[in-house]
Parts: C-alpha cells; sequence; structure tokens
C-alpha cells in the first residue's frame, strides 16, 4: 500500500494567484436565492406604513444587468391609489408604464446616471358626486376644480414620497448585491466556516 501526504492550506496561505481563484469560484454562488428578500421587506413594510399602500413582491421589479432599473406595476399603483381616495371619487390616475427609475447608460455613475419615470401635473380622474348637470352652475364647477386639485396634490405628493423610497431601495440593493460579492465578504465566509485548500485552490 502507498501512502501519500497531501498539504491542507488555510486560504491566507495560499499564493496569490491561487487566492484569486479561490474568491472567483465563491463569487459565483455569493449570492444565494432571495438575498434581497429582507430589504423588499423593509421596503414594503415602510411604505404600509408611511403611505398606507399596500404592495406585494411580485409588485416590484429591479434589475443591475444591462437594463439597471426598480419599477412598480403602474396597474397596482394605480388600484392602490384609488382603493385609498376612493371616498373623494378617485376613480383612475395617470401614470407611466413603468413607474420607477431607469437607467439611461449615459455614465457619471449608476445612481448619478439613472432617469425617474415622469408624473404629470393632471394625473387624477375624479368623479363628480352630485348630477353631472350641476357642473353647468359656475359655482359648483369651481368646488369641484377645487376638489381635484386637493386630490391631485395629495397623490402626487404620495408619489413623491414612493419615488424617494425606491430609489432609496435600489441603492440599498446595489450596496448589498456589490458587498455579496466583495472580497471582503468572501473571505469573511471562509473564515467563519473554517474552509482549508490545497495548493490548487481545491476545497479540502
Amino acid at each position: 500500500m502507498e501512502q501519500k501526504t497531501i498539504n491542507v492550506y488555510e486560504f491566507k496561505e495560499l499564493n496569490d494567484s491561487v487566492r484569486e481563484k479561490v474568491l472567483d469560484r465563491f463569487r459565483e454562488t455569493a449570492l444565494d436565492y432571495g438575498w434581497w428578500d429582507w430589504l423588499v421587506e423593509d421596503f414594503l413594510n415602510s411604505v404600509k406604513e408611511e403611505l398606507d399602500l399596500d404592495f406585494n413582491e411580485k409588485d416590484l421589479s429591479f434589475s443591475f444587468d444591462r437594463d439597471y432599473h426598480i419599477s412598480l406595476n403602474d396597474s397596482v399603483v394605480q388600484s392602490e391609489l384609488c382603493s385609498k381616495f376612493w371616498s373623494k371619487g378617485l376613480v383612475n390616475v395617470d401614470l407611466p408604464n413603468r413607474f420607477g427609475f431607469y437607467s439611461n447608460h449615459l455614465g457619471g455613475g449608476i445612481m448619478s446616471s439613472l432617469n425617474e419615470s415622469e408624473v404629470n401635473d393632471n394625473i387624477c380622474e375624479v368623479e363628480y358626486e352630485g348630477d353631472e348637470n350641476d357642473l353647468k352652475d359656475i359655482v359648483k364647477q369651481k368646488l369641484h376644480e377645487k376638489k381635484v386639485k386637493e386630490l391631485n396634490d395629495s397623490v402626487r405628493e404620495i408619489l413623491e414620497k414612493l419615488h424617494e423610497k425606491m430609489y432609496i431601495l435600489l441603492k440599498s440593493l446595489r450596496d448589498e448585491y456589490e458587498y455579496r460579492l466583495s472580497d471582503e465578504n468572501i473571505k469573511e465566509l471562509i473564515e467563519i466556516n473554517e474552509y482549508k485548500f490545497r495548493e490548487n485552490g481545491d476545497l479540502e
């Protein structure tokens, strides 16, 4: 019987080129499924608590590849707003097809190159509570126009706050994404798990 001795190394004992190979290999699995869950959950809870809008994770879309973006399903946003202001006669909100932020690929850093979806000034369709013939009366017409303007202002304020929260979420997701792929994080994982390696970088 022939016996062989195999040397086993800690990560820090490997040579530079092998350490780089190990880091790259671990990077491939650093983004485990659902790594974003806690950030998205915090966002949804915050929106529910502060804006009284109830979204699910499936309503939210984001990406870090070439199509760098974060967005909410516009029909769901419309539905939530109409539900929130139904007692004031809100029946529809004119929103862009994709409500959120999108990269314009012009450089200057990813976050600085984002375009915000634009919302028009008059976005609310409001149902008149009385007889529509009453709107021929100049006083009642002015009162209705005032109500519509106040509702527009309220809805736009909520949408601005929602945009702010989405921007913060996108930045947090990007930071978490980059950290998980960083040398710092991977070295920490190797140390915590006390991984040992062969000279070529294979796990022992």
